[in-house]
């Protein structure tokens, strides 16, 4: 029994400051903001930015429009995009509305996007150039944010009521399905408030957003700086693990929180890279979560960021993120990491088996209360209730860990009461993996258990299968399966398979006798011990990477589980132990041990692995497939190919070009012609240095069909045969202009009603970037979300201004079927059937990048392996006639 002292003990460590705070929706502090510094810039992304005047003004002109679709009060809306400024404005766009924000991530698998919108019943599913990838059933709840008619923010303003629902995230769940976390404004209004207290967050703050938006610590990154009247940078998800763009990013801000994944690579790389870290004294806070944090990594950022506090933050969805936190000392080395004490009006306990309080020094479960704690799971009252409860008048949540408060005061981790664990700092219930492997054909029974060899190891997803009768266990085949219904951190990094699982005495679960994992993968070779001094160090390496025994030159590294974070670990791994640096490009095409150790020394030549990127392995005794100007563009391209040809990608970077730099350059000079010239001249010689002699089969994108173009062109000028040319949504010269005066008036006035006054702005902007460039009267760019002014307008003229005579050779011709405002309609071959005389053109589903996406590429595909294989078949049987 706890006695009086106890009691008042427990109340001062396990209760946060106690603050009276009438309820004021957030998007009113915004409003303010706006009113007050209308030009102060808000948000930014890639160059581009919104004041919060704009932010504004953008928001309630798409509030207006969704209001006229029937959005109001407690409508569910799905955001689908990827990040970008529309996140922003579309989440102060729902809730000026009253209505509800459900992000899902585009790059979720199918069968999981499915889910989430079946759980939700949304009114409305925004997306942003991510239609295409939307399931079928759901097309006619499908708006692209481009098409939404917005109309000047005139709109009323609206009453937020507490109690209504603001934002429901999903996470793992238990039953083989997501579930849905439903949370209110007094949850977002306490989660916003606490931290700017807490951390003492203000208008100087410059912010980074780097998690994924369907990541509840978002709103952190998002609209507490918004709403302390300082500003963002969201990152786009390609560039986070770009340690060099993101280096930069964190050297202009002043606050950033990363998970410890990601801190495990970027810390290392910012010690080797940047002797004197005075250039990021700027930052003031820096602070981690999602996971039990090592401290060496606590250290570390003290080291790299030493004008900065450093904390560590603990929550979940359910309670809104902001639990507790723990500021680092700076005075001492920090031993043990802690979590440290709650935020304000937010209070903790811990009990034993019984459900009783215990003393500080005592471990049990650890559990919450406060104005941060969510209304509940999504249609899922059993387990609302199960995890939530009243206790002494207050409402309580089950966290599932298991903790002690020390000496001090301050709570500290010590794992899990239950199946979920935490993964590159996400929460993944063990149980949901289980129940969808159960469902294959192959699985008998099957746990799934989260191994972590040390305190400093990663987390690792195991799966334990006992297959049924004549069934084997195949990682490539399970994971396949998985593939399409989880995301990727969610899949198992290995697969045991065994006769039957361990039972203790009492016929349950004995998870102490699961077997150490070895890796094994039946459709891979044996393992080589015959391995040389640099193989060897290999193995050393991927094992501590992958927590995984066994594993031979042979073995791929992204099917052992080596994830992005990973690779990008394994490079800075390698270059500290060799001191080679490997783009992490080569890794797509070089991914095993054999290949590495080759590179490292010195069978392969780096140059060449620099120019041309591998995107699919194949037969090397045929020709390769090369797409120009691009690498990722292509990757599903690659994937869908049916053909045993290598699939080849020359980005600008790669071929040694930096394109945008050029083209400025070029601009100023007036020698674009020459420019041009020097482009294809360059990726000419790069295929052939790869590529000695035909037949070639060549394909590009926008510029890069138009480069491919001018590359077979001089490649049968020089005797060389050219098997298959294909362009994709590419530009004819002068395409542009043909959009009449009439046509342009119209495209002006409709972007004018969708966007308000911040169109008008960024178009007096632009004029003024012309008139620097190329005179008062020069004509605007098409228009590209996201574009830069000189990329964009820049490769337009070069081509526009270049001398392209007729070219007498089939190309085939793949158009987007969704084509932009300023692009003239009407026009099947984009202006090129005067210049080429065998033009086979197929009209494709989707936008201009949309086409190359999974989904709809597959069509592209189809038709390229088909020319591909009869051209194959052709250069076999003349061949044989010549013979």
């Amino acid at each position: 029994m706890l006695d009086n002292s106890d009691r008042k003990l427990l109340y001062t460590y396990g209760t946060g400051k106690q603050v009276v705070r009438q309820f004021s929706p957030y998007i009113n502090v915004i409003s303010a903001h706006a009113e007050a510094q209308p030009q102060r810039i808000a948000v930014s992304c890639e160059g581009q930015s919104l004041t919060y005047g704009a932010l504004w003004t953008c928001s309630g002109a798409l509030a207006g429009a969704l209001s006229r679709l029937g959005i109001g009060r407690g409508s569910r809306v799905a955001l689908y995009m990827p990040p970008s400024l529309d996140i922003p404005i579309a989440i102060l766009a729902l809730h000026r509305l009253g209505a509800v924000y459900v992000p899902i991530d585009p790059e979720f698998p199918k069968g999981r996007v499915e889910a989430i919108l079946e759980a939700v019943a949304p009114e409305l599913v925004l997306t942003r150039g991510t239609l295409h990838s939307i399931p079928e059933s759901y097309l006619g709840l499908s708006r692209e944010l481009c098409d939404i008619e917005a109309t000047p923010d005139n709109l009323e303003s609206l009453e937020i009521h507490p109690s209504d629902e603001s934002h429901i995230f999903f996470t793992s769940g238990t039953t083989g399905r997501p579930k849905g976390i439903v949370a209110t404004h007094e949850n977002l209004a306490h989660y916003i408030w606490s931290a700017i207290h807490e951390y003492r967050f203000s208008s100087s703050d410059r912010f980074i957003a780097a998690a994924r938006y369907t990541f509840s610590i978002s709103l952190f990154e998002l609209l507490v700086p918004l709403v302390s009247g300082g500003s963002v940078n969201i990152l786009p998800r390609n560039r986070v693990l770009d340690l060099a763009y993101l280096a930069s990013a964190v050297e202009s801000a002043t606050v950033f929180h990363f998970g410890p994944g990601l801190l495990k690579v970027f810390l290392p790389y910012i010690c080797r890279n940047f002797g004197d870290t005075n250039r990021f004294s700027g930052v003031r806070h820096a602070s981690s979560g999602g996971d039990m944090i090592p401290p060496e990594i606590l250290e570390k950022l003290k080291y790299c960021f030493r004008e900065a506090d450093v904390y560590v933050i603990y929550g979940a969805s359910e309670i809104s993120c902001m639990g507790c936190t723990y500021e680092v000392p700076k005075e001492r080395v920090v031993q043990q990491t802690r979590v440290g004490r709650p935020f304000e009006n937010t209070s903790i306990r811990v009990l034993d088996q019984d459900g009783k309080s215990v003393l500080p020094g005592v471990v049990g479960t650890i559990h919450f209360s406060g104005p941060g704690l969510v209304k509940g799971y999504l249609d899922n009252p059993a387990l609302t209730a199960e995890r939530f409860y009243s206790h002494e008048g207050k409402r309580w949540y089950s966290i599932g860990d298991i903790g002690r408060i020390d000496e001090q005061g301050n709570l500290q981790l010590l794992g899990r009461e239950d199946f979920q664990i935490n993964v590159c700092g996400m929460r993944v219930e063990t149980l949901e993996i289980e129940s969808l492997l159960k469902k294959h054909k192959v699985v008998s029974d099957c746990v799934v258990h989260g191994r972590r060899d040390s305190e400093d190891s990663e987390t690792t997803i195991v799966a334990y299968v006992v297959p049924r009768s004549g069934g084997e266990v195949k990682k490539a085949d399970l994971n396949g399966y998985l593939s399409d219904l989880l995301p990727e951190y969610m899949l198992p990094h290995a697969y045991v398979a065994m006769e039957k699982l361990p039972l203790n005495h009492n016929g349950k679960l004995d998870r102490g006798q699961l077997p150490v994992p070895c890796a094994e993968d039946s459709s891979l070779p044996e393992c080589n011990f015959d391995l040389t001094p640099t193989q060897l160090t290999l193995v050393r390496i991927w094992e501590g990477l992958l927590c995984t025994k066994g594993i031979g030159i042979e073995h791929n590294f992204f099917k052992l589980g080596g994830d992005s974070i990973r690779a990008v670990n394994l490079l800075a791994q390698i270059d500290k132990e060799f001191r080679v640096a490997i783009p992490i490009a080569s890794l797509v095409g070089h991914a095993t041990i054999k290949d590495l150790a080759a590179i490292i020394d010195g069978e392969v030549r780096l140059p060449e692995v620099n120019n041309v990127v591998v995107l699919k392995d194949g037969d090397n005794r045929k020709p390769p497939l090369f797409c120009l100007c691009g690498v990722l563009t292509y990757k599903d391209l690659a994937e869908s190919l049916d053909i045993d040809n290598m699939v080849c990608a020359i980005s600008e970077d790669l071929a040694g070009l930096d394109l945008s730099a050029e083209v400025e350059s070029a601009m100023r000079s007036g020698s674009r012609r020459q420019l041009l010239d020097s482009i294809i001249n360059h990726y000419l010689q790069v295929i052939r240095q790869y590529q000695a002699r035909g037949p070639y089969y060549l394909c590009g994108l926008s510029l890069g069909g138009f480069i491919a173009m001018e590359v077979a062109r001089k490649m049968e000028a020089m005797g060389e045969q050219v098997c298959l040319l294909a362009m994709f949504d590419t530009w004819s010269p002068g395409f542009l202009d043909r959009l009449t005066t009439r046509q342009r008036i119209s495209a002006h006035f409709r972007k004018l009603l969708r966007e308000g006054p911040a169109y008008v702005y960024r178009r007096i902007l632009a004029r003024f970037k012309r008139v620097i460039t190329r005179g008062f009267f020069a004509k605007p760019e098409a228009e590209r979300p996201g574009g830069a002014y000189l990329g964009m307008i820049g490769r337009r003229l070069i081509i526009d201004d270049y001398p392209l005579r007729p070219i007498d050779r089939k190309i085939l011709f793949f158009r987007a079927e969704e084509r932009a405002d300023f692009e003239p309609q009407n026009m099947p071959d984009l202006g090129w059937s005067e210049y080429a005389s065998d033009l086979d053109i197929t009209a494709i589903s989707g936008d201009h990048y949309g086409i190359m996406k999974s989904g709809q590429v597959e069509a592209i595909a189809k038709i390229m392996s088909e020319r591909i294989r009869a051209s194959e078949t052709a250069n076999a049987a003349s061949t044989v006639l010549a013979g």
